[in-house]
């Protein structure tokens, strides 16, 4: 299986700009990143009136678009919840997957701690396999604590736990 992390921690607590930071600077450094959103609300890729929307709405159980340098597959999955695995195999050939969300999954996490958020405490603080924690002040655990706007020595982080 490829190397994995997820970002995790509560609502609108920075995730997406720890994860976006995080792609640019490993990036940068030379990894192929691919990552994973998780989204517990479900999502809409396709939009009404699109030729593939469309498609999918006269029955197509998969649809795919093709355009340069690019493709994009809608495809409806038999469970509820397609798995983390599968959803690793469709990004094809990267060094490191990131995924954003999957606070409760079984994955390696590097929780964001947002002062304003968060209400004290962390969310994945009992999780065995919380890695780190980012965030915007100092937080009583016993993983390493860095400042969210510290991306290198975040990246080095991922890089030695890893990626080496």
């Amino acid at each position: 299986m490829k190397p994995i992390v997820a970002i995790a921690g509560c609502g609108q607590c920075g995730k997406t700009t720890l994860v976006a930071k995080l792609v640019a600077e490993l990036s940068r450094r030379g990894h192929v990143i691919g990552t994973l959103k998780h989204d517990v609300h479900g999502f809409a890729m396709d939009h009404e009136g699109k030729d593939t929307w469309r498609h999918k709405q006269a029955g197509a159980r998969s649809v795919a678009i093709i355009g340069p340098g690019q493709v994009a597959v809608i495809r409806d999955t038999p469970d509820e919840e397609f798995s983390v695995d599968s959803a690793i195999e469709l990004l094809g050939p990267v060094d490191l997957v990131i995924a954003e969300g999957f606070k409760r999954s079984p994955l390696p996490k590097i929780e964001v701690f947002s002062s304003v958020r968060n209400e004290g405490r962390l969310v994945c603080g009992d999780d065995p396999r919380l890695l780190a924690v980012a965030g915007d002040l100092p937080v009583d655990t016993k993983v390493p604590v860095f400042n969210w706007n510290d991306i290198v020595m975040i990246a080095d982080f991922v890089e030695e736990q890893l990626l080496l």
